[in-house]
């Protein structure tokens, strides 16, 4: 271990011994906001039961719409919510989408790629009229 952590938990023990203390690294429980278990057990149910439907489709919105119609009384989760239990038991099978930098200015001419040249460009707007032109004047 590194000193930094010994350091760490020898402050976490106070006056205990170190070897009463805990050394889990996670809070106790379950964080209040987390979705009950069974509701968890449905959406992944559903999920199994949409994954093979004949519309092929089984996002969170198809899973919304198949809790909804096999339990009307019970109150719906959101679809971040359906999401998020999705990612936790490891059923996304999407992956995210890559963003890739944009190529530099003037990439397709030779001359700019090559730092030989300078590009130089303007924006023009072909028929756009000013205000002034269509606000009619006030009476003074």
């Amino acid at each position: 271990m590194s000193a930094s952590a010994v350091a760490l938990w020898v402050g976490r023990a106070g006056h205990q011994r170190l070897d009463r203390l805990d050394f889990s690294d996670g809070k106790p429980g379950r964080a209040a906001n987390r979705v009950l278990a069974a509701v968890e057990r449905r959406i992944l149910r559903a999920r199994r039961f949409v994954r093979t439907s004949v519309l092929g489709e089984y996002g969170a919105l198809a899973i919304a719409r198949e809790l909804a119609a096999r339990h009307p009384d019970m109150r719906q989760p959101s679809r971040p919510t359906i999401r998020s239990v999705l990612v936790r038991h490891g059923v996304v099978d999407a992956a995210h989408r890559q963003r890739r930098s944009p190529p530099p200015k003037g990439w397709y001419l030779p001359d700019v790629a090559q730092a030989q040249a300078e590009l130089d460009s303007s924006d023009f707007i072909d028929g756009c009229k000013s205000r002034e032109s269509t606000v009619p004047a006030l009476p003074r």
